[in-house]
């Protein structure tokens, strides 16, 4: 899982005020060119307080002080206010993530995103799969969602098989082992029986039904045909005809 730190989060180095809980214990701590409050506080030579980022942004484009608009000279530095720091990163803050009812103070804000936030968009734990969901939704997306999971043969009740494989070859992997069953199964989902009797081959065999339901993956594997007239060609070549006639699902 990539890492975010807190500059992520604050890439001037100033917090937006209404991070914090007590906005107005905040207010004598605001940065003059961004108007959040100070992440990393620093003194110019005329005495002025910045956040760090922001200053140093600002001096590369205008070379003045930002406050009195005056040239600084060559010796100038910005020397950091420490106690300043720890003072404002020791008060309440809420979490960044709409939602999210933690609160705290800044320094424990990484370690909350890190691990904790149900409401911060982190990456699939299957490092192949490249999509980003909140973490809340992390288990919605494996189950249902994610190619990269293994999940248990769609005819595992069915015919006793109880291997795992990654939802994207799931088609596959029914086709290589299963080619009876699904000539059976193509049968009733080409449209030529009732709904409730697919329905109850559906119980029969204890398919799932949402989301991946057999006939979700047939569309999948038609999918690699350019053409219906391709899709039925090569079905037919299989002795599974009705694969390619299946109309779409209901």
């Amino acid at each position: 899982m990539k890492k975010k730190l807190l500059d992520d989060c604050f890439p001037h180095w100033c917090i937006p005020q209404d991070s914090f809980t007590n906005i107005k214990a905040t207010e004598s701590f605001v940065c003059s060119i961004c108007l959040g409050i100070y992440f990393s506080p620093v003194i110019d030579e005329c005495g002025h307080i910045f956040g760090e980022g922001c200053v140093k942004k600002y001096v590369n484009e205008k070379k003045t002080c930002p406050i009195t608009n005056k040239n600084y000279s060559n010796n100038n530095t910005f020397i950091p206010v420490f106690a300043l720091k720890d003072f404002i990163q020791s008060m309440e803050m809420k979490c960044i993530n709409s939602g999210c009812e933690w609160k705290n103070c800044i320094n424990a804000l990484e370690k909350h995103l890190k691990n904790d936030c149900m409401f911060e968009t982190v990456d699939c734990l299957n490092k192949a799969c490249k999509e980003k969901v909140e973490r809340r939704y992390m288990e919605e997306h494996l189950n249902n969602d994610c190619k990269f999971e293994k999940q248990l043969c769609l005819f595992s009740k069915a015919v006793n098989c109880f291997d795992k494989v990654p939802e994207r070859l799931m088609v596959e992997h029914l086709f290589k082992k299963h080619q009876e069953t699904l000539g059976n199964a193509a049968q009733i989902y080409s449209g030529s029986v009732s709904l409730n009797e697919r329905k109850d081959f559906d119980m029969d065999l204890d398919l799932p039904t949402n989301p991946r339901n057999f006939c979700y993956y047939k569309e999948e594997l038609n999918k690699n045909f350019s053409s219906r007239e391709e899709s039925v060609n090569h079905w037919q070549s299989k002795n599974l005809i009705s694969w390619g006639d299946a109309p779409t699902c209901y």
